[in-house]
């Protein structure tokens, strides 16, 4: 019996696909701008002290999770440039 089994590289294939060049460079090289890291900062100090409000709680939880899909998809803007480049 055939498996419907899809892998993390089946699904990353498929958004290369809908990079251009110039695109992936600009994903890949993508940095949040200063106020914004100054807000994590800001955000992570206080969880590492213990006083993260309810609302700064849930804020960090968010940057967290957005946070790690946006390293998902540089990782796949890096994995595309480095096909280009081989």
């Amino acid at each position: 019996m055939a498996s419907n089994t899809i892998s993390a590289e089946d699904l990353m294939t498929q958004v290369q696909q809908c990079l251009t060049p110039d695109a992936a460079r600009k994903i890949a090289e993508y940095e949040f701008d200063a106020p914004t890291k100054a807000r994590i900062e800001y955000l992570r100090g206080c969880c590492d002290e213990g006083t993260l409000t309810e609302a700064e709680q849930q804020e960090y939880e968010m940057i967290i999770r957005t946070m790690d899909r946006i390293g998902i998809i540089q990782s796949v803007a890096r994995m595309f440039l480095r096909k280009l480049s081989a």
